[in-house]
């Protein structure tokens, strides 16, 4: 038996570092260990110098905001999310479509998903089942948004991914970073821990380094920066800025909703993340495609709204990347010079002198050294219009059309071999 714990209040100041520690008992005692040897500070007394750290590497500090400000109707209850999620399941069981994964220890299981709710009411401190990319019917994608007073830190656009996760308590997410910046709302009774830190060069590097092992938070936590612990119940939302490093730990089972979007500030981080190699992390295809989807995102976003000069600095930052990834994508490459080609035909690029230290004409510059040249010297003015969506859902659209498009050709080449 799992020792006994007592969760703290969430008011007041038990909300310092050292009882939200305590709040943690019961979980791997190595993780507690290591917890109780890092520099961590609370929320909402966060020192200048560590705040220094988050904003120079990516958008801002982690913030939370109250989750009624996000909610666009009555959310659904605890209990009718459960029998929505039980009838997901059994659509899948018949051999439907699944639009979920079922994680034990962190990693892809076939145990039964159903486990995960018999769980919240019999925790397992040591093989909690966490559902993730539930998408259930009462829980539509136009039920959640972004809260109004996000904007006073970031400007959040293309609201996307939005998905349900189910976890029981002694739920642990390993140290790791999303492909975007988020918004995620806990619901119910869930309670939760986070720790997060920022995307500095060297906790990418410290991240990079371990690369594909577990027990990531044993093996680097006592080395990481700027780290932050707080603690979120269904009256919260909390913004996670894009490279923000984080683990969670879950103090009361129950269901927790995300959101993705871009920002035009995001770009930097990314261009950090391609140049410490964490875009392949876990050699996933589809974070890597994601991340550098919302990055063109986020460079189109800043050379619309006057915030250029971040954007051109975050592409030489991480071109050599940048020009590998294209070479292999050639949708996003395609995508990814319109953007920079309807940019360099402004007034605006015109007046720009390239960080490189060129002195001729920005644009004839940018095209020739900074994009690949020939796709660069075309024009776009051709091009044409897609629907009113968003930038990576535009990407995505059209790579199913380009896969489409080379299964046709594909099966045509066969109907003529016969």
């Amino acid at each position: 038996m799992p020792p006994a714990f007592k969760l703290v209040p969430v008011d007041g100041p038990a909300n310092s570092v050292n009882d939200l520690l305590r709040a943690l008992e019961g979980f791997d005692q190595r993780i507690l260990s290591v917890l109780q040897d890092m520099k961590l500070n609370s929320l909402d007394h966060i020192p200048q110098k560590t705040q220094k750290l988050w904003t120079d590497s990516t958008t801002t500090c982690p913030h939370l905001f109250p989750s009624d400000e996000c909610w666009l109707r009555t959310p659904p209850t605890s209990s009718e999310l459960i029998l929505s999620t039980l009838d997901t399941f059994a659509a899948q069981s018949q051999n439907q479509p699944g639009n979920f994964n079922v994680y034990r220890r962190g990693e892809f299981s076939d145990v039964d998903p159903r486990t995960a709710i018999a769980q919240l009411s019999n925790p397992n401190s040591t093989a909690a089942v966490v559902i993730a990319g539930l998408r259930v019917e009462n829980l539509p994608d136009n039920i959640l948004t972004t809260p109004e007073a996000l904007s006073e830190f970031v400007e959040p656009y293309e609201h996307s991914n939005h998905q349900l996760l189910l976890t029981p308590k002694f739920a642990h997410t390993d140290i790791h970073i999303d492909s975007g910046d988020g918004l995620s709302v806990p619901m119910g009774r869930s309670e939760k821990i986070w720790l997060c830190f920022p995307p500095t060069h060297h906790n990418l590097e410290l991240l990079s380094s371990v690369e594909g092992r577990k027990a990531t938070l044993v093996r680097i936590g006592r080395s990481l920066e700027g780290g932050v612990i707080f603690r979120t119940t269904a009256e919260d939302a909390v913004y996670l800025p894009v490279g923000c490093l984080h683990t969670v730990f879950t103090l009361v089972g129950g269901f927790i909703n995300t959101l993705d979007f871009v920002t035009m500030e995001s770009s930097k981080t990314f261009a950090a993340m391609f140049s410490s190699g964490l875009s392949q992390l876990n050699g996933s295809s589809v974070f890597e495609t994601e991340c550098f989807d919302r990055f063109i995102a986020s460079i189109g976003l800043a050379v619309s709204h006057k915030g250029v000069a971040g954007a051109v600095l975050a592409w030489l930052d991480a071109f050599e990347r940048i020009r590998d990834y294209a070479a292999g994508d050639k949708v996003w490459r395609r995508e990814a010079t319109k953007v920079w080609v309807r940019f360099l035909a402004t007034d605006s690029a015109k007046k720009l002198v390239c960080p490189c230290g060129a002195r001729e004409s920005f644009p004839e510059h940018f095209r020739a050294e900074h994009l690949w040249e020939k796709e660069g010297r075309k024009s776009c003015e051709n091009v044409t219009r897609e629907p009113n969506i968003g930038f990576s859902m535009k990407l995505r659209v059209r790579r199913k059309r380009y896969r489409d498009d080379d299964e046709v050709k594909g099966l045509a080449k066969k109907m003529k071999k016969s």
